[in-house]
């Protein structure tokens, strides 16, 4: 990816993700809960005649779907924001900060990026 106007990248990624590391992680993990719960009886047949085929392929997926959703802004912000250069280092720890905590919400995830991201600080 070309990025020519630093500037831009930067207030993109900052509207992007406007108030997202403001979201306490207890009140994610409820709403994750009870749409999982929600979907479940959609699943169940307690809600819905309509059973959902594969359920238990996309049960990882759906367990967490709210966090997934508050989490794609942090990505493309974050993985927008490796292409600043190194001079950039407060947007590049910010970027840093969403990466971390997108992996809190979904352990496992973003690994790759925060050892880009902290490669491009230590530079």
């Amino acid at each position: 990816m070309l990025v020519r106007d630093y500037d831009l990248i930067k207030r993109a990624g900052y509207l992007h993700t406007d108030g997202l590391l403001s979201i306490p992680v207890d009140s994610i993990r409820r709403e994750d809960k009870r749409r999982f719960e929600k979907a479940q009886s959609f699943i169940n047949g307690e809600t819905d005649s309509a059973k959902i085929a594969a359920f238990e392929e996309e049960k990882e997926f759906r367990i967490n779907i709210y966090s997934r959703a508050l989490c794609v802004p942090l990505f493309d912000a974050a993985e927008a924001f490796t292409h600043l250069p190194f001079t950039k280092k407060h947007a590049l720890k910010d970027a840093l900060a969403w990466a971390k905590r997108y992996k809190e919400w979904i352990p496992g995830r973003f690994s790759e990026l925060i050892r880009k991201l902290e490669q491009k600080l230590s530079s």
